[in-house]
């Protein structure tokens, strides 16, 4: 087996005639640098994947629900009860003289409404139109009164003329409310007629071969409660007023 070949230097003698420097000597004029403090190791930190990055890589991950956390009471310090103190007697007799200002004001608006509402009245012209309504009222009123009137008319001869409808009206007071008004109507005057004609209007006919009593439309608006006067109806003259 052949062995390898040995390398040798070519000029041994070159190598050996060189100086021996000593590595512990430094030169003179050489400066020590510094000593720089050596870097501390960066110590890694293990980043945390973000919430959509776990989520989209686990998609049947169940989702953690929050626990609630429980809320302490908050503690207020305990109030110390503050000393009864009396009221003052003059606040109390300004808020006196207050309650009385503010009704007597109360009071003034009051008529100075009224006030204002009857300058509006006596300035308009309402005087006109409520003549007027007053009128047209009286018109309307009358023609009442006049179909009123015949249809009570042929009810009283009906029944047999007006002392037959009197005692009717006697056993049926509430339907008429006849009992007052008749005391009005058989009134006579004891001077212009004597007591026999008294006696034969109560008792009725058969008694006497006077004129029976006529139904006029004064007795008939007297026994409904109605003034003539009101309605404009002349008890003289016996006709509407039409003014």
């Amino acid at each position: 087996m052949a062995q390898p070949t040995k390398r040798r230097r070519i000029d041994p003698a070159a190598a050996l005639s060189k100086p021996f420097k000593s590595p512990l000597r430094r030169p003179a004029n050489t400066e020590v640098p510094p000593s720089t403090p050596t870097p501390k190791a960066q110590i890694s930190t293990p980043t945390i994947p973000e919430a959509t990055d776990v989520a989209s890589s686990t998609p049947n991950a169940i989702p953690a629900t929050p626990v609630p956390t429980e809320r302490k009471p908050i503690k207020y310090p305990p109030s110390t009860p503050k000393p009864f103190q009396p009221p003052d007697p003059e606040i109390i007799a300004l808020q006196k003289q207050q309650r009385v200002i503010q009704s007597r004001l109360a009071t003034l608006r009051s008529e100075i409404d009224q006030a204002k509402q009857a300058l509006r009245l006596e300035t308009s012209n309402k005087d006109t139109e409520l003549e007027a309504l007053i009128v047209k009222w009286r018109l309307i009123s009358q023609n009442a009164a006049d179909e009123a009137f015949i249809g009570a008319q042929e009810r009283v001869k009906r029944m047999g003329g007006m002392a037959a409808w009197k005692e009717n009206s006697k056993r049926d007071a509430t339907r008429w409310e006849f009992d007052e008004e008749r005391r009005e109507v058989e009134h006579v005057d004891e001077e212009e007629v004597d007591s026999g004609e008294i006696e034969d209007l109560k008792n009725g006919p058969g008694d006497s071969d006077d004129v029976e009593e006529e139904f006029t439309m004064e007795f008939m608006l007297k026994t409904l409660h109605v003034e003539p006067e009101l309605i404009g109806y002349d008890t003289k003259a016996q006709r509407w007023i039409k003014t």
